[in-house]
Formats: structure tokens, C-alpha cells, sequence
């Protein structure tokens, strides 16, 4: 494989840090009209990462070195993992050099990604790392170039070198003395002997660096993610991928297949990603579904559907290790012998079967389009992606209006949420205050009025169970709205005193029912499905 050294990046105009040999960049015309990210600059060593599993420092002839070894031992871990002729480019923070770095998510960091002389986007750069378990530096600003807003950034001198700008597009190498450049800390440099030449000290991790390691094909620690859960919960014997996001879920919902799921999400998402901590949360509550016998007929929709929400190898890899009994694991091998049949382990989430559907970009219609298309294929009534589109043809013109559901116990905050979100407010609270008899047929009838005039909605309620919710979304299917539904993630504690504070508090027995009960909307009940983590 070609080996690549990376380039050199110029200093800003302002950088204190320009020694004499380093490149200076005056003129920054470059940045001028394009969106930007600045990231933090880190004190490492620059290293490269290629896609058949080795390795260099800047230097393409750099040597064996002992801070070298971890990062050589995540690049072949990558053996595989990374499209031919495409390298990653980072920093190799191991060892201590002017800085000490006491909480670092992994011992290499990575900021760039090439295919042969193409830079990726920071976009596509970061949606790739992540989910090769590969951290990337905290970014410090986004958005159009603004020399004085970079300017104004704040460097904390004993603990940041500095950061770099970067175009967010991607762009030929050739532009890279235009694309790139760095500010750097005055005399950034504060050791008299080179680092090479001295014992190796080791940065220190953060506890969150155990999920980066699991992320990135580590056998999980057991011990770092006591500590990072702040509890102690024994490792579930599972078949895990190689690495990515999935894998981490898969870790965590084995640690917490016993909790129950209503109580589960909140708690998740204080310690990991929104998204990875709903994935968790969503195969802990869908495992045991697949030790229930079904009808072979039922079956195909049933795993469409449960493809909405999780990725389907994941969970029977979950399900399986859950069976307590013979039945219960032939039920998890037959849905998955049916699934792998039906090409739905190969479709991970559905997104290589709706690429093919060449949605439009409208955030709506394309959620609304999805949704109508992944329902009759989950009834059977669609097969291949050609059919979807013929039948989604003649709805590609309009713009349905949305109804958007609240999901949460009492003091979740929804109705301060439903003040924010475009649509007619339709509160039962205010109907109950207001004595309306029947306030839910009230509410509903609104509901219907509104809709039918192609407007927006918010229904605030608690809408706990999917037999609450299905009231005002039969109604939106019936005039071919789109389904958003949002659950208000608030810690119960956080709920429960909000609660208290209100003039109107609903009662403790009540409330105590309400998180007793509350079912979590899963992505199958609905076009849209979206978390708001509230706390405080």
C-alpha cells in the first residue's frame, strides 16, 4: 500500500506559537464564505493508520518506539475494517509530552481521513471513526468562518496546545495549505529533552475511555464500566461484533437485561450517546420477544418492524444468550434462520432497503415517505423497493402536517417542550382545569379538526403506554399525518420535585403509577422518533 506523510499545517496569523522553520499562513481568504470546525489541538504524536493494518509516524520511516505499540495494536484490530486505499490520520497521545493529559477517551485520537489524495468532510470523518471506536478532539466552533469569534477562543495554557481550523467539506490535498491550519500555545515546547529520549509516562484515561475501548474490538472491561455506570453488574456472555456503536449497546444491554426498560432509558442516557443508550435500552425490552412462539406468517413483518428500532443480529445475539430454556433458544435460532432468509440480517435498520426508495430532502416528507413504506412492507404488502416507490409516486408532491406526541410521567416537562414546537397545542390538562366533560373526546375531536385543515399539532399528555398514544395516532393516520413521537427523558428525581413545585401537583401514589407503567415509544410506532434528554 502507498504510504502517505501527512502534510504540514501552517500557523494562523495570531498563533504565538510560530517558530522560525514553521509554515505561516497570511492570507486566509481560503476561509472566507465556507463553513468551518476548530478542534482542540492535541500534544501527541502524528500518526497514520492504513487500511491493511499498519502504521507510521509523521516520519514514513519512524521506528519502534514503546509509546508506539498501543496504537499499532488498534491498527491491526482495523485489519478490514477500513475501504481500500483509505487512511486515518490522528494523534497518538500515549505518551506525556509538554502536557499531562489526566482524562483522555482513548490513546489516539483521529481528525482526518483520506481516500488516496481526498480529505473527507468532518461530517463523514466522525460518523466514520466513531464507529471504528476511534475518539476525535473536542470541537470548539462550527460554522461560517469568523476571525473573530476563533480569535476569541479561549486556550486553558497548562492544559491545551491550541486547536486547528478545517474546512467541514472535504476537500484534494492540493487545497490542504488553504483548508488547514493551526493556532498553537507561546513556547508550546516546555521540556529541554526530547520526549523520544526520555522514560515513558503515560497519559491518563478518563473512565468513559473503557466504552471507547469497547467501541473499538477491546474485550470489555468489566471493572471500567462499574466505573463509568457507577454500579457493579456482571458481563453477559454474548457474541459481540467486531466493533462500532452496536457492539457497545450490545455490551450494556447485557449488563442490564434484568432492569426494567421504562426506568432503564433515563438512567442510560446520563452515562452514554442518546442514540446508543436508547439502542441498549430498546434491545433490553425487545430480547424476550423473540423466546415467544409466533406464526411464521407474522413473523417476517414482526422482525421488519423490530429492524425499526434495533439492529436485528444484535438481538437475537441478546435473546439467545437471555434463554433460560431449549424452547426459548430454538424460537431465537428459527427467527433468526427467518431473518437471515429474508435478508433483514444483511439490512441492518433498514438503510441500504430505503436508499434505494431516492427519498427527497425534506426532513418531513422524507420521514413521512419512510414511514408509510417500512409499515406495508412490515404488512407484507411490499416486497422490493421498486414497489414502494410506484406506491409512494403520487405522495411525493405534498407536505402532510405533523402530530407530535409527548411521552413522560408528570414533571417531565412536556408542556414547557410543547411551547417550543410548531403546531396547535392540545393540552388534557387544560381541558380537565377548563371541566370539559370527556376531556380525552374533546381532545381528540380537536385533534381531528386540526388535522384535517393540514395543520400541525402537539398533543401534551402523558401518553405513557402504546394504548395512549394510539388514540391521537389513529387519528393522524387516518388523515395521513406524519407520527413524531418524543419522549421527555427526566430523571425521576428531577420529575418527582418538579411535581412538588407546581401549584397543581398531581399525587405521589399517582406518579409512582405513572413510572410503573410508562413503555417507552419504540421506532416502529411511528415515522419520527426522537429523545430529549431534560434534566434540570
Amino acid at each position: 500500500m502507498h504510504r502517505t506523510k501527512y502534510p504540514r499545517t501552517s500557523h494562523l496569523p495570531w498563533s504565538p506559537g510560530f517558530e522560525p522553520d514553521d509554515l505561516h499562513l497570511a492570507d486566509l481568504s481560503g476561509f472566507v464564505d465556507r463553513e468551518v470546525v476548530v478542534t482542540e489541538k492535541l500534544d501527541g504524536e502524528n500518526t497514520t493508520i492504513y487500511a491493511d493494518g499498519t502504521c507510521h509516524a509523521r516520519s514514513l520511516d519512524s521506528g519502534a518506539h514503546p509509546s508506539r505499540t498501543r496504537v499499532k495494536a488498534l491498527a491491526a484490530r482495523l485489519l478490514g475494517a477500513l475501504p481500500e486505499g483509505t487512511r486515518i490520520c490522528g494523534e497518538n497521545v500515549y505518551a506525556r509530552h509538554s502536557l499531562a493529559y489526566d482524562d483522555l477517551l482513548g490513546h489516539f485520537y483521529g481528525f482526518s481521513v483520506w481516500t488516496g489524495d481526498r480529505c473527507w468532510s468532518w461530517d463523514a470523518t466522525v460518523e466514520l471513526l466513531h464507529g471504528l471506536g476511534i475518539p476525535t478532539p473536542r470541537v470548539r466552533f462550527r460554522g461560517p468562518f469568523d476571525r473573530r469569534a476563533i480569535r476569541g477562543l479561549k486556550v486553558h495554557a497548562h492544559r491545551e496546545e491550541g486547536y486547528v481550523v478545517r474546512w467541514a467539506d472535504g476537500f484534494d490535498r492540493d487545497a490542504f495549505p488553504r483548508a488547514v491550519a493551526k493556532w498553537v500555545r507561546p513556547s508550546h515546547v516546555q521540556t529541554d529533552v526530547h520526549w523520544m529520549s526520555q522514560p515513558v509516562v503515560p497519559n491518563g484515561l478518563a473512565p468513559a475511555s473503557a466504552l471507547w475501548d469497547v467501541r473499538s474490538g477491546v474485550e470489555p472491561d468489566e471493572a471500567g464500566l462499574d466505573a463509568v455506570f457507577g454500579d457493579t453488574r456482571p458481563l453477559l456472555p454474548v457474541e459481540l461484533p467486531a466493533r462500532g456503536e452496536t457492539r457497545l449497546a450490545l455490551v450494556v444491554a447485557g449488563r442490564y437485561a434484568a432492569d426494567p426498560r421504562g426506568t432503564l432509558l433515563p438512567t442510560l442516557v446520563r452515562r452514554l450517546p442518546p442514540a446508543t443508550a436508547r439502542h441498549a435500552a430498546d434491545l433490553v425490552g425487545l430480547a424476550r420477544h423473540l423466546h415467544v412462539p409466533l406464526d411464521d406468517a407474522a413473523r417476517v413483518g414482526g422482525l421488519v418492524s423490530l429492524g425499526r428500532a434495533v439492529d436485528l443480529a444484535a438481538l437475537h445475539g441478546l435473546a439467545e444468550a437471555l434463554a433460560t430454556d431449549a424452547g426459548a433458544w430454538e424460537q431465537v435460532a428459527w427467527s433468526r434462520a427467518v431473518a437471515e432468509d429474508a435478508g433483514l440480517l444483511a439490512d441492518p435498520l433498514h438503510a441500504r432497503w430505503l436508499g434505494e426508495l431516492d427519498l427527497p430532502e425534506d426532513p418531513v416528507l422524507r420521514a413521512w415517505l419512510a414511514g408509510r413504506a417500512l409499515d406495508a412492507r412490515a404488512r407484507g404488502r411490499l416486497v422490493h423497493p421498486a414497489e414502494a416507490v410506484a406506491v409512494l409516486h403520487p405522495l411525493r408532491e405534498r407536505v402532510p402536517p405533523v402530530l407530535t406526541v409527548l411521552v413522560g410521567p408528570s414533571g417531565c416537562g412536556k408542556s414547557t417542550l410543547a411551547r417550543s414546537i410548531d403546531g396547535e397545542p392540545i393540552a388534557l390538562d387544560d381541558l380537565r382545569e377548563d371541566d370539559v366533560e370527556r376531556p380525552v373526546n374533546a381532545a381528540l375531536a380537536r385533534l381531528e379538526t386540526t388535522l384535517a385543515a393540514g395543520r400541525s399539532a402537539v398533543w401534551d399528555a402523558t401518553s405513557l403506554t402504546p394504548s395512549q398514544r394510539g388514540l391521537p395516532v389513529g387519528v393522524a393516520r387516518r388523515r395521513e399525518a406524519m407520527v413524531r413521537l418524543v419522549s421527555v427523558l427526566t430523571p425521576r428525581p428531577t420529575a418527582e420535585a418538579r411535581n412538588q413545585a407546581r401549584s397543581r401537583t398531581v399525587p405521589a401514589d399517582v406518579v409512582e403509577r405513572q413510572w410503573r407503567r410508562v413503555r417507552w415509544p419504540y421506532a416502529y410506532e411511528a415515522d419520527a422518533l426522537e429523545d430529549v434528554v431534560a434534566d434540570g
